[in-house]
Formats: C-alpha cells, structure tokens, sequence
C-alpha cells in the first residue's frame, strides 16, 4: 500500500488550492484565512475603502486603559461625582 501525502494550502472558500495566508481583525477579533491569490485580491479590494477611512491603531492596545498625562486634570463624567 501507499500513501501519498501532500502539503499545501488550500483555499477555505473554495477548496482549491491557496497561495498565502492572509491575516486581519475586526471588532477586536484576529482572524487568519487561506486564500486563492483571486480571493485575497477580493478580501483587500472589498476592505480598501474602508481601511483608507479608518484610523490606525497600534497592535496590542485595543481596549486597554489610556494612560493621564502627568499633571493632566483627572476627568470625571457627569453624574459619576
């Protein structure tokens, strides 16, 4: 008996074959798919209006507290006194 083995990737939308592994995140969410070089040209194309209004981020700090300036007044919200 034989087995053959291959390795490679393969496209999670379609089943055929892959050429890269495209990551991206969403709603604080990493997510990383195979894709098709067609697929992925479709996943940029369909994100490049929204990526070119957004503003950056830098990775690892989403949600975290946001650090007071030294001698910066302490905000308080209304009602929260």
């Amino acid at each position: 008996m034989v087995r053959v083995t291959h390795d490679g990737l393969v496209d999670d939308l379609d089943g055929g074959p892959a050429a890269q592994t495209v990551e991206f995140m969403l709603v604080g969410v990493a997510y990383e798919i195979d894709l098709s070089d067609v697929h992925a040209d479709a996943l940029r194309a369909a994100v490049a209006p929204f990526a070119a209004a957004a503003r950056r981020t830098r990775p690892g700090i989403q949600g975290a507290p946001r650090m007071r300036r030294p001698g910066a007044p302490l905000r308080v919200a209304p009602g929260a006194e």
